[in-house]
């Protein structure tokens, strides 16, 4: 099917299909295009247009209160973060992959809201295809192979780090590299321009009846299916529960919609001092990989093990050393986010001594202090502003500074250097917190409906024919990029709507 401009569409039609998606980014046109290539009438509702605009980035404008957000020294808002369009925020990422970990999706006692309803291994089928929607390499994520493949061994042996592969998608942008299946007779209709600014529900509020989406011109549309997927990202998904069905809000019993939010706290940490020869091992400088099988560029660093997580109560954490490189190809939409990446500058390198910026990323403890709520001014579509509070707490901040002092630790070990504090003298704690550009949370799943939101098929507790996909899922947020697991459990939920789960 074509990609329409609900613009061209007369005021009041209706459009029906087996299954509406609302969002078009990386998790809804998985979902879209896996059950379209099963025969299921799929129709796309996407509140941005074919290109970034002036007046769909005004939509994601919102309140930040709480921490300021920075990335890669800059400031940002809640406009700079996101990308309203065709594609989603595939048309500005960077390509940044890696798994969940086993850990992630246990609970541990020492961090409360911790557990996933499913485990690893419910996903790894489809952590697999979800590599091959990325155009991932096929090496995979265990470190010896790796270590095999580049021909080196472990910068750092030992029994506190554990070394954490990254790998990186082309990257894959959903709007262009996915353009011919949407375009063909096949694939599901694509309407861009229509932002659904509400629903009605049926008699029993138990069923959304139907969709109220509206143009840039006010005028309206209306959608129905007997299936609901919600995939708007990570901050609009809370946004649209709240405001919904008139502002009363959809699927909000639990009194958890827009509690929960989580973004990876970053921090630039100093600098390593390290005589490494004339070159650092590949696998640590975010290169290409050498050896056989698919290329790949990969990014490896340091993370303290499951077993010291748990002896010292922290989080998730990885130490990587950043330098320069092109992060975006050309097809990557001009935004505050490439713009930022291209800032990314760390290697220094003079004849005898190698010095990388160290930058650490923790997990985001889920808890009440990080939200996502409505304000009191209204956008062009008529939708509430949001209001985002990002708030890291001590238990961040803990785990970022053991981790820099492990690395230390063990570089000294092993005669490799030191890490020194930023230049300009400040300790790990002063330097300014970022965001990871990573929104999460805030409608997690769970088994219980009175403590999550969805259920581990990403059903909404509260209404039968509504599914949410995306990172605002999750119960935890790890420290992995969350693009990887939000395409796996986009190809998992598309599997089980379409009758052929497990």
């Amino acid at each position: 099917m074509t990609v329409t401009e609900a613009a061209t569409l007369a005021r009041g039609a209706r459009l029906d299909a087996d299954v509406v998606v609302v969002g078009s980014g990386p998790a809804g046109l998985t979902v879209a295009l896996d059950l379209a290539g099963r025969g299921i009438d799929v129709l796309v509702v996407e509140s941005g247009g074919r290109g970034v605009s002036p007046e769909a980035r005004d939509l994601d404008r919102g309140e930040v209160v709480g921490e300021p957000l920075r990335f890669a020294e800059a400031p940002y808002d809640t406009s700079s973060m996101r990308l309203r369009v065709l594609g989603g925020a595939s048309g500005h990422w960077a390509g940044m992959c890696r798994p969940l970990d086993d850990l992630d999706l246990r609970a541990r006692p020492w961090i409360p809201g911790s557990g996933w309803p499913i485990d690893r291994a419910d996903l790894e089928p489809w952590y697999r295809r979800a590599e091959a929607t990325l155009d991932l390499g096929t090496t995979g994520w265990d470190p010896e192979a790796w270590y095999e493949r580049c021909g080196t061994s472990a910068l750092l042996p030992g029994d506190r780090l554990t070394t954490t592969i990254f790998q990186f998608s082309p990257p894959t942008r959903f709007a262009t590299d996915f353009e011919r299946a949407l375009e063909a007779p096949t694939g599901p209709r694509v309407v861009v321009g229509a932002t659904a600014v509400d629903v009605a529900l049926d008699a029993s509020g138990r069923r959304i009846d139907e969709l109220t989406l509206r143009r840039a011109d006010g005028g309206t549309l209306t959608a129905r299916a007997t299936t609901i997927v919600l995939a708007a990202g990570g901050l609009e998904v809370p946004r649209l529960l709240l405001a919904w069905d008139g502002g009363r809000g959809v699927a909000t019993s639990s009194g958890l919609v827009g509690l929960g939010y989580m973004d990876h706290p970053h921090r630039t940490a100093g600098q390593v001092r390290a005589t490494l020869g004339s070159e650092l091992p590949p696998l640590y400088a975010w290169g290409d990989a050498p050896g056989d099988g698919a290329p790949a560029k990969v990014w490896a660093g340091w993370s303290p093990t499951p077993e010291l997580q748990e002896a010292e109560g922290l989080g998730q954490a990885v130490a990587l050393l950043r330098f320069t490189d092109a992060l975006t190809g050309a097809t990557a939409e001009p935004t505050a986010v490439t713009d930022a990446m291209g800032r990314l500058v760390s290697w220094t390198i003079d004849p005898a001594v190698h010095r990388a910026v160290v930058t650490v990323r923790a997990e985001h403890w889920p808890g009440p202090g990080s939200r996502v709520t409505l304000g009191t001014d209204r956008d062009a579509s008529g939708l509430p502003r949001l209001r985002l509070a990002w708030r890291p707490g001590p238990e961040e901040e803990r785990t970022m500074r053991r981790t820099v002092e492990l690395l230390a630790e063990e570089l000294g070990r092993a005669g490799l250097g030191r890490v020194e504090v930023d230049p300009r003298g400040r300790p790990l704690a002063e330097g300014p917190l970022e965001i990871g550009c990573h929104p999460m949370g805030a409608t997690r799943m769970g088994d219980d409906p009175s403590a999550s939101v969805v259920d581990p098929d990403l059903r909404a507790h509260d209404v039968e024919n509504l599914y949410v996909c995306g990172s605002a899922v999750f119960p935890t947020s790890g420290h992995a990029n969350p693009t990887l697991t939000v395409v796996a459990l986009a190809h998992r939920l598309a599997d089980h709507l379409a009758g052929d789960a497990g």
